[in-house]
């Protein structure tokens, strides 16, 4: 059980209590590190959620309604912090979390919304960590004409040479007509051949990356190596499924179709 739960245990055993209002802070909701102590994300507790943990401490009779996660302690201890958020309430007591509810909304600021059930705070709890850092307040932005964080200037630049770009090419609709084109080619090869062997069902193809397999792996690798050889890169497929990936983005060039097309067909003439 822990100190934690010695602790609500014996704040509560003494007394009559139908709703159970305790800071559990971020009991077992840690982060995983990754490069440079980074957080990336989050690692369940053992039973659950902290929430459900608290519910089987307390006596029998008595309600845990877990919310207020992404709301710092610091924040609500300081009066004159302005406060903006929505506060997710999980419980499984519609009476009880409607009680909580009401003594969330007496704090200027905070808007009480119903997550669910108890086991729903898993989830919110799992998500605290990440969020508790994160801005959510438009508002803030809209104020600051977006520039309140310094924005990803380069990414914006890509971004508009891109859109650029498909509008000189004639627009979304153009675009994907040639990429429907441009799939077709290579799946009506694999379609027309025994020696490919597509990876997806015909209504479920992708237009942006065609899979298909061989024989054997053997001709797989060798299909790898001389199609490198020939100029065509990147057509191995993914670690964990193998096989042949052609990736045919927006961008990807008709030539490009054409040449793996036509060393295709010269390798089933070699190799089939």
């Amino acid at each position: 059980m822990g100190r934690n739960g010695k602790l609500i245990q014996s704040k509560i055993d003494s007394r009559t209590a139908k709703v159970c209002i305790v800071g559990l802070g971020y009991v077992g909701v840690p982060l995983a590190a990754a490069v440079s102590g980074k957080a990336t994300r989050s690692l369940g507790v053992w039973q659950g959620s902290a929430a459900q943990q608290a519910q089987e401490m307390v006596p029998e009779g008595v309600t845990v309604v877990a919310a207020l996660h992404t709301v710092g302690a610091p924040s609500l201890g300081d009066p004159g912090t302005e406060l903006d958020e929505d506060v997710l309430i999980c419980g499984d007591r519609k009476a009880d979390k409607a009680r909580v509810a009401r003594l969330i909304e007496l704090i200027p600021g905070l808007r009480a919304v119903n997550a669910g059930p108890l086991e729903t705070a898993r989830i919110v709890e799992q998500l605290t960590p990440l969020l508790i850092s994160v801005n959510v307040r438009y508002k803030t932005h809209a104020d600051n004409r977006s520039l309140y964080n310094t924005p990803p200037v380069f990414t914006i630049y890509v971004m508009r040479l891109v859109m650029k770009w498909l509008v000189e090419q004639g627009g979304l609709a153009a675009a994907e007509r040639r990429n429907k084109e441009k799939a077709a080619l290579i799946y009506d090869t694999i379609d027309a051949s025994t020696f490919y062997r597509g990876h997806a069902q015909a209504d479920c193809r992708s237009l942006m990356n065609v899979t298909f397999r061989l024989a054997s792996e053997e001709l797989e690798k060798a299909f790898v190596k001389e199609s490198t050889a020939a100029g065509l890169d990147g057509l191995k497929g993914h670690r964990s499924v193998g096989g042949m990936r052609a990736s045919i983005y927006n961008a990807f060039p008709e030539q490009g179709i054409d040449a793996l097309v036509a060393f295709m067909r010269e390798f089933e003439a070699k190799r089939g």
